[in-house]
């Protein structure tokens, strides 16, 4: 490993959590339990390949940064996973009605509404 690629100041290190406890149980049994929680190590995104072609295959990806990995708080997983929700709702509506028919079609004024989340 480089000179420059050793972490620059404390802020770049893991930051750790441990916490631990004890339980006494029935006929004089001691449950121990240790947990520890790491924050991830900050990582450099490379191509694989000599991008640059100064013959080395440790180029980052364009549009990156040294140790830019596992510094961005990213909340698109959530959303997206909010919107999965709302449409397998909708897709489970859909199958309860279809079931509710038996296959025919549904009268005239059935319809399936998607419940909109109220704040």
């Amino acid at each position: 490993m480089g000179e420059r690629e050793l972490a620059e100041d404390i802020l770049q290190d893991a930051f750790i959590k441990v916490m631990g406890g004890s339980f006494l149980l029935p006929w004089d049994l001691t449950l121990g339990v240790v947990w520890t929680g790491r924050s991830p190590l900050p990582w450099s995104a490379t191509a694989g390949r000599d991008l640059n072609r100064d013959g080395f295959n440790s180029d980052l990806v364009p549009g990156t940064s040294r140790n830019s990995g596992s510094r961005d708080l990213n909340l698109t997983a959530e959303r997206l996973a909010g919107a999965e929700r709302a449409r397998r709702r909708q897709r489970i509506a859909d199958r309860h009605v279809a079931h509710q028919h038996r296959g025919r079609a549904p009268e005239q004024g059935v319809q399936v509404r998607r419940q909109e989340k109220r704040n």
